[in-house]
């Protein structure tokens, strides 16, 4: 029996790139070269035992060739979701969040 393979929104962000990758047929070693980014530091990210570096961004989403805003977001939103997974008042924390963030918009 094969595993259903989640849709790309429900994937963390290491393993959003790791598909990207190997979509793409790129090997880590070319990712890791273009990124300027220890192989072993890649691998960890893909595994989401490590954060990619946010200045890295606008270098992957060239690498891959997406919008760097869009990247950028499900870069973000992965890592407010890591930082809350063990909240039981999530939908309530970003409730308040959605609210307040207008005090802090430039």
């Amino acid at each position: 029996m094969s595993r259903r393979q989640p849709p790309q929104e429900e994937v963390c962000f290491g393993e959003y790139i790791k598909r990207l990758r190997q979509s793409r047929g790129m090997p880590l070693r070319k990712l890791s070269a273009l990124l300027d980014l220890d192989q072993s530091t890649l691998s960890k990210v893909e595994r989401s035992q490590r954060t990619l570096p946010s200045e890295l961004l606008p270098a992957l989403a060239r690498a891959f060739g997406l919008n760097e805003d869009e990247l950028r977001v499900r870069y973000l939103s992965d890592k407010i979701l890591l930082q809350l997974r063990s909240e039981t008042l999530v939908r309530e924390v970003l409730r308040v969040a959605e609210e307040r963030v207008g005090l802090y918009t430039p």
